[in-house]
């Protein structure tokens, strides 16, 4: 596997480790990471935002003319009550794709009825929205014409506001 990290120095990653000290006694660093398989896929750009996360472009070795994969990979802030500022961040991750793929060297980006491209924005959402509820998410995601894939939950995961808590937070869409 090969990894791509969320573009922070190391002034954000210091910046972090006092938040989470703060936060949840830990000052370990929080940060993105996308994995992918270096014999199956090759990363043709990639576009890092402060504040939105990471996206990557991916050819498909199988068939590196027919086939696109973009991964958006984003960590949404946490606090409930700042949903305009996770939409902001969203926003922000949705002009990274397109950056990301502008500045592929191949030139894929053109229009190629035979292209067939993938669409992924996974993370962090720190948020229990629902598909098609009326949150500002839910209808982020409508406007992108992405769907939620389930993950599961798990008793021995919680999230920072809440101690022993395991809710959904963490989102695969497609």
């Amino acid at each position: 596997f090969v990894g791509v990290m969320q573009g922070l120095k190391q002034q954000d990653f210091e910046k972090h480790a006092a938040r989470n000290e703060k936060a949840v006694g830990t000052s370990s660093a929080t940060g993105l990471v996308t994995l992918y398989k270096k014999n199956r896929f090759e990363k043709m750009s990639e576009k890092h935002g402060s504040g939105s996360g990471c996206v990557i472009v991916l050819s498909d070795l199988l068939c590196p003319l027919r086939s696109r994969v973009e991964i958006g990979n984003i960590h949404l802030i946490g606090d409930p009550s700042r949903s305009e500022s996770q939409v902001q961040q969203l926003q922000g991750l949705s002009k990274n794709f397109k950056m990301a793929i502008s500045a592929d060297p191949t030139g894929v980006q053109r229009l190629d009825t035979h292209l067939r491209t993938f669409r992924i924005v996974c993370g962090d959402f720190n948020s229990t929205f629902e598909a098609g509820d009326c949150s500002a998410i839910s209808s982020w995601m409508q406007r992108e014409s992405l769907r939620d894939s389930p993950t599961p939950t798990s008793a021995s995961m919680s999230s920072y506001g809440m101690e022993g808590g395991a809710q959904r937070m963490d989102r695969i869409l497609f």
